[in-house]
């Protein structure tokens, strides 16, 4: 069960690191091991040349914290949705990301005009962070974010060639993967132990707006 937040929105701010319960599980590795593409391992300024960093305006906009030999930096969009988005990046002793973590606005997912925009930013947060070495195990994960029920009076964000064969995805027909139920809200977090990283998808509360939190850390090799 993850932990509650209420009454943290000023430790946010204040570059405080922010987390729930299943985050305890998940161990950081002392330094960033080799991986393969992917924002993991990656030096700050590594970060803002990426296509995620570039194209969702996310920069860095908090003070720094220190958490024992780790540094945690809090990053936030200049962008039309900065309202319902946090970032944080917490970095080894060389700089390197050892965690990236991206908290979305319930609000933001729930809204009928909004909701193609929040699927847009989950799924290429949960792409862009995850190892290339571990694309295919989030990939039907993915799939869920792009195109579940997005046949009931919601735009689709794909284009028609990726949509297809998913039909059964567009009309909510399938039953939804354990990660994809916390998307929704209708179970507290879940977590995939992949080759490379570690994927925590939870549920959290910041002076009663509620949110839906995607960590990706790297495995301890």
């Amino acid at each position: 069960m993850f932990k509650p937040m209420f009454a943290l929105l000023g430790a946010i701010a204040l570059g405080v690191s922010f987390h729930a319960f299943g985050l305890d599980q998940v161990e950081l590795p002392e330094q960033a091991p080799a991986l393969s593409a992917g924002l993991l391992g990656s030096k700050e300024a590594e970060l803002y040349k990426s296509e995620f960093f570039s194209f969702f305006h996310i920069r860095a906009n908090g003070p720094v914290a220190q958490q024992g030999r780790y540094t945690i930096k809090s990053y936030g969009t200049s962008g039309d949705f900065k309202a319902f988005l946090q970032f944080k990046v917490t970095y080894d002793p060389q700089g390197k990301a050892v965690r990236i973590q991206a908290l979305v606005a319930r609000e933001f997912i729930d809204d009928v005009e909004l909701d193609p925009f929040a699927r847009d930013i989950m799924r290429s947060f949960v792409h862009d962070a995850t190892p290339k070495n571990d694309q295919a195990a989030v990939s039907g994960l993915l799939d869920e974010i792009s195109f579940f029920n997005v046949a009931h009076g919601r735009t689709i964000i794909m284009g028609g060639d990726e949509a297809k064969g998913k039909e059964k995805l567009l009309d909510g027909e399938t039953e939804p993967s354990a990660g994809y139920k916390v998307v929704q809200g209708k179970a507290p977090d879940f977590m995939q132990k992949n080759k490379e990283c570690v994927l925590t998808i939870g549920g959290a509360e910041i002076d009663g707006k509620r949110w839906v939190e995607f960590t990706v850390t790297a495995s301890v090799q």
